[in-house]
């Protein structure tokens, strides 16, 4: 079964003409992701549904543990360093559920290990770690 998958994920990267997506969508998969899994949140992914949230994270009973909020994460992932004003607008706008939503970029160079900005919103670093 992870053979089919290996395959699916090489296929994508060979198919796909557009490069940012890829790279995008790796920046979810293997880098944000994981990131709140090992916090402990329960995270829904929905990479290229042109959604206003890219992954959705949801607390568990041992996040109280921590300072975590107990409120779903409703997240923006973008792979770059820069983030246009008119993204944490949008998101400041269309936001209407119960949940907190915040903006993660990449702050390190390409090809390097990642090093996540978290903000929310207001443009605000929000303190994870």
């Amino acid at each position: 079964m992870m053979g089919c998958r290996l395959n699916i994920l090489k296929f994508m990267d060979q198919c796909m003409v557009n490069k940012r997506y890829v790279q995008g969508y790796r920046f979810e998969k293997y880098v944000v992701a994981p990131f709140f899994r090992k916090v402990g949140y329960y995270v829904m992914e929905s990479r290229g549904s042109h959604g206003l949230y890219d992954l959705i994270c949801v607390p568990n009973t041992d996040v109280s543990k921590y300072k975590y909020p107990l409120k779903p994460l409703m997240i923006q992932a973008k792979d770059s360093k820069y983030v246009a004003p008119s993204v944490f607008e949008h998101i400041k706008k269309e936001h209407k559920w119960e949940g907190i939503p915040l903006i993660v970029n990449n702050l390190a160079d390409p090809h390097k290990k990642a090093k996540l900005l978290i903000r929310n919103v207001d443009g605000v670093e929000f303190d994870f770690i």
